[in-house]
């Protein structure tokens, strides 16, 4: 590594859910030999795993399988805020492991992971049926990308067949239950919203958390108009939640109002709150009454101050790249959009299309479109919401009192048993043509 960054050059080798990563940058006349490097390098290396004569190298495994271990233990003292994010995760996205599941695979002593098994597995997902995306990007030249391809293609393609479109991993959005579904599932004293509560692991954990979900769509119902509103309400939300809920209520130094994207193409409308001085069902009580409020503050809210937010979004849409860097990530994050749904050609102009629905319109226009939003997903009697909590150790009689309600979940096996009954969004991105 320290010869590669005497030549201006970096890697990197990562794991996405859905393949490997390998990533390349420096002096364009480098990056074919030093992709060749890596790339050679990653196939020795597994035959040099699979005989396991190298101690040295099963002590770095070792190494490494302890370090995984500890990495993933370490959740468990996270902040209260970012277990409640992790959680609500696990409950939304399906087919998802949780991070427990991955522990007892390391902990295994009766089946250990061995630095056998991890080889033959790589080689399989390297040499076995494989769909592979590039972009070369900057001054690298027609030449040296033709290079680059080709030594892929040698590598990587030459052993194997081409992946399938009914082999490629699948992650789809889970649609979270209306009050009305939810009394189907659990019984008629459901009175929403769904709740998946933890009590924190250390008990010098001071703070409770609350992150409330609501549901919005998917990005084939949403569109793109609804994509931009979305973003617009998040952006006038943020701001007035912070001032409300921290400023004023002084519930807590962490608090969010946001728009997040979860896997399978599911867009929620997120309010997060981590307190030491208020318990989580006070949080969705007061979190709930500020949306309330938000909605009166958009319906008063001047005409031309909702113009100056709306461009103030485009123009953040719209920023300037700074940067070679960013400008490769943004297109690659394209490229790999495209490929989540199978699709050949990405849509590089995907972003530019989104600020367009929020210029030329007047401002009553806008505002109906928000309100219209709100009142769907966070406010009416349709909306589908996710109250994930966390409770300090001081908190939890709270927690005891809410565990057997209907509609409350407590544990991981709790969540894959729900999935049972629920359904799941479509994965048709918004800037399909339909």
């Amino acid at each position: 590594k320290f010869c590669i960054r005497l030549a201006g050059c970096q890697y990197t080798v990562a794991v996405a859910p859905n393949g490997y990563r390998i990533s390349v940058r420096g002096y364009s006349e480098k990056l074919p030999i030093l992709l060749d490097a890596v790339t050679s390098r990653i196939l020795t290396l597994i035959e040099e795993m699979k005989d396991g004569s190298d101690l040295s190298l099963q002590l770095k495994f070792q190494k490494a399988k302890e370090t995984l271990l500890r990495q993933s233990k370490n959740y468990r003292i996270n902040a209260p805020y970012k277990v409640c994010n992790y959680n609500a995760r696990t409950l939304l996205e399906d087919n998802v492991w949780h991070v427990e599941n991955y522990i007892a695979e390391l902990e295994d002593d009766i089946n250990p992971l061995t630095m056998k098994e991890c080889a033959e597995i790589t080689e399989q997902s390297l040499r076995g049926p494989i769909r592979a995306h590039a972009l070369c990007f900057g001054n690298i030249d027609e030449e040296e990308t033709k290079r680059v391809s080709s030594l892929i293609s040698e590598r990587m393609l030459a052993k194997s067949r081409p992946l399938q479109s009914v082999e490629m991993p699948v992650f789809r959005g889970i649609e979270l239950p209306t009050e009305e579904e939810g009394k189907r599932i659990f019984g008629n004293d459901f009175a929403g919203p769904l709740i998946y509560q933890e009590v924190a692991s250390s008990e010098s954990e001071e703070n409770n958390a609350l992150e409330l979900t609501f549901q919005c769509g998917c990005e084939h119902t949403l569109g793109y108009e609804g994509v931009a509103m979305l973003t617009l309400l998040a952006h006038l939300g943020y701001n007035s939640a912070y001032s409300q809920l921290r400023t004023q209520e002084q519930l807590g130094y962490i608090v969010s109002a946001q728009s997040r994207k979860a896997a399978g193409k599911a867009w929620s409308f997120v309010v997060l709150v981590q307190s030491s001085v208020a318990l989580p069902s006070v949080l969705e009580e007061r979190s709930e009454a500020w949306i309330h409020q938000f909605r009166k503050q958009l319906q008063d809210t001047p005409e031309e101050e909702i113009l100056s937010e709306a461009n103030a979004v485009v123009a953040q849409l719209l920023g300037r790249i700074t940067g070679l860097g960013e400008e490769a990530s943004r297109g690659w994050g394209e490229i790999m959009n495209a490929a989540e749904s199978d699709i050949d050609e990405p849509n590089f102009d995907r972003v530019e299309i989104v600020a367009k629905q929020l210029q030329n319109r007047s401002a009553e226009d806008i505002r109906s479109g928000l309100l219209d939003l709100l009142d769907t997903h966070l406010i009416g009697p349709e909306r589908r919401v996710l109250s994930s909590r966390v409770y300090c150790q001081n908190s939890r009689e709270e927690y005891d009192e809410n565990e057997n309600k209907p509609g409350v979940i407590t544990n991981f096996e709790g969540v894959q048993k729900l999935n049972q009954f629920l359904s799941t969004y479509p994965l048709a991105p918004y800037w399909i043509q339909r």
